[in-house]
């Protein structure tokens, strides 16, 4: 999944807020990190007509280290990396 979303650069607010950028394309979008039975999620939320859609999920929290965080969701893996 990652591969697919990688040529956006996403800033995640603390109004739950998330926007990405692609060149001159900005999508504006919505999240919410939440544990349920003791597992960290994010939802993501993004217009219907948008290429990010297909984001539109709940992701589990795999990984994370000092330059990326990971989720995965049936199989599929999305992983932010920090700049």
């Amino acid at each position: 999944m990652t591969s697919s979303v990688s040529e956006f650069f996403f800033v995640f607010l603390q109004d739950g807020t998330v926007t990405a950028t692609r060149t001159d394309e900005v999508i504006v979008g919505n999240y919410f990190v939440f544990s349920d039975d003791g597992i960290t999620e994010l939802r993501l939320g993004f217009p219907k007509n948008s290429p990010l859609s297909e984001l539109d999920d709940d992701w589990y929290f795999i990984s994370n280290d000092s330059s990326s965080i990971r989720f995965e969701d049936n199989e599929d893996v999305l992983e932010f990396q920090f700049l």
